[in-house]
């Protein structure tokens, strides 16, 4: 069916779905761009650490889906730019420095933070109330800087099974969150493998000892060592290694090769057959998984993490079991069969990453956070309390130690019990959100981020508006005679709707594994 425009648009014929839809994108608000902050200790590429490197994936891929995107490096030398991302090093005076974090915090819709930075975090998110993420690459994070409920509005974990341990323990905020692997572009580490045996990272945990072990065993092979970011360095005759230059060889290992701490880590693959990650500890295994995008094989220890990444496309070995590493080398060396067939596997797990939908994932869920708003608002505050009353509700609602906290930490506590409103929902499931902000099933295709838990609860007048609780409609005023009929009321208690008087960004008391929920506020924000 054809319809006609009118005269003065400038296409005369078109479908009338075309044209509905043309009149549609015209009269579309054009929304500011997202403002994202990421307030961390350091950042690529002066440090190219798992977590790092992952944060730097996040926003890039948030800044190509035209989300702007800046960072605090508070250990930074200096500032500089990385992939059009903004780097800033603070000022050194205190005063200075109070107003630069000031002045981006409130430039920010949504802060990002992880690991050395998070009090500091906190804090900055708390005085401009902004909502504020947590990058969680391990599983004593949230518990060592003490996060809480009121601190957290999305957590970002790094694997499921990360996720599970903190929901055993019940100590720590669980949700709002979402679970994302690291991000890993395969194009961006895709080489010709070559032929050494290579480890990256060479501290005690990482499995040193043993990488060295093999060292000596393999005299007739080639070995590369790289400097990890972080941790105690040492080669193999106790030598300091953080301030080498690349290829040390260590006296009496001449077929060792260790390489300074980079960021052209495809290099490094591009002289590899086999990695080997003997760690005790590892929340997910980076390092595995980009070798896979070059076909390249590991022998892996089977912690909970490297079998969540690499499923079947690793060789697992334990790490006390010295000899047992030497036998699965020398076969992949020796049989050619047996490398292939954990090639193969490595190159079909790379195939299966979809980085682009997760980054996709990430920038919906982004805007649905600084959409929804922040889970409290500052109404009990010290200057409303005065102090002694501020440190015993603090003490009482267990938002934080006093003592265990800076000395000059006074968050806000949420707002005055008696404006919160009747019936705050709780939860007896999970409720996920969708990407507009709606509650939706899990199975939903659209479900982006878990809002709560099973015992969640979430403020009245945001589980109105989400349809989590269901208003009664008023009903009529009975006529006078109806009432002198029927007799006085007994029950003075309510029985139908009141005015909802709660305010936006309002905070209830939290159940242990609950999220606390995301509050709507006024601000709009794409």
């Amino acid at each position: 069916m054809v319809g006609v425009a009118p005269a003065n648009h400038p296409k005369l014929f078109m479908s009338d779905e075309n044209y509905i839809e043309s009149i549609a994108q015209q009269e579309r608000p054009v929304l500011p761009p997202l403002k994202v902050l990421a307030h961390v200790h350091m950042f690529p590429p002066m440090h190219n650490a798992g977590s790092e490197t992952f944060l730097l994936n996040i926003l890039r891929g948030l800044k190509q889906r035209g989300v702007e995107c800046r960072v605090i490096s508070s250990e930074a030398t200096h500032s500089y730019d990385v992939d059009g991302i903004e780097v800033l090093k603070p000022p050194i005076y205190p005063d200075e420095e109070r107003t630069f974090k000031a002045s981006l915090y409130n430039w920010a819709d949504v802060i990002i933070t992880h690991l050395n930075c998070t009090m500091a975090a906190m804090h900055g998110a708390c005085d401009a109330a902004k909502p504020l993420v947590h990058l969680v690459h391990n599983t004593e994070q949230l518990r060592f800087h003490r996060v809480r409920q009121n601190r957290a509005q999305l957590i970002i974990f790094n694997s499921r099974w990360v996720f599970d341990k903190y929901c055993e323990a019940g100590d720590c905020p669980t949700d709002p969150s979402i679970i994302v692997h690291p991000i890993i572009q395969p194009e961006e580490y895709r080489t010709t493998p070559g032929d050494r045996v290579t480890m990256v990272s060479l501290s005690e945990t990482k499995g040193a000892g043993l990488f060295y072990e093999m060292v000596r065993r393999f005299k007739q092979l080639q070995f590369a060592g790289v400097v990890g970011a972080y941790a105690t360095q040492e080669g193999p005759n106790g030598e300091a290694l953080n301030g080498i230059t690349d290829n040390f060889v260590p006296d009496g290992y001449p077929n060792l090769s260790i390489f300074a701490h980079t960021e052209k880590i495809k290099d490094i693959y591009g002289m590899t057959k086999v990695i080997l990650m003997p760690s005790d500890y590892e929340s997910y295994g980076r390092v595995a998984v980009e070798g896979c995008c070059s076909g390249i094989v590991s022998i892996v220890t089977p912690t909970a993490g490297l079998k969540e990444a690499l499923g079947d496309a690793a060789i697992y070995v334990d790490r006390q079991r010295v000899d047992l590493w030497e036998q699965e080398i020398r076969r992949l060396y020796e049989d050619e069969g047996y490398y292939k067939e954990y090639s193969d596997r490595a190159l079909a797990l790379a195939a299966s990453l979809e980085p682009e939908k997760e980054l996709d994932r990430l920038a919906t869920v982004f805007r649905v956070v600084a959409r929804v708003g922040l889970s409290g608002a500052p109404g009990l505050t010290l200057e409303v309390l005065g102090e002694k009353k501020y440190l015993q509700m603090a003490k009482e609602l267990g938002v934080f130690d006093p003592r265990n906290e800076p000395s000059n930490f006074r968050p806000p506590l949420g707002v005055d019990p008696m404006q919160r409103g009747n019936e705050a929902y709780i939860a007896d499931r999970q409720i996920h959100l969708n990407s507009k902000g709606q509650v939706c099933e899990r199975s939903d295709p659209d479900c982006v981020m878990l809002l709560v838990g099973p015992g969640g609860v979430v403020p009245r007048a945001r589980a109105i508006e989400l349809g989590l609780i269901k208003l009664t409609p008023p009903q009529d005023e009975p006529a006078p005679e109806a009432k002198m009929l029927k007799g006085p009321v007994e029950d003075k208690s309510f029985k139908g709707p009141v005015e909802d008087k709660g305010q936006v960004g309002q905070v209830v008391s939290m159940a242990p594994d609950s999220a606390g929920a995301l509050v709507a506020g006024e601000r709009k924000v794409a």
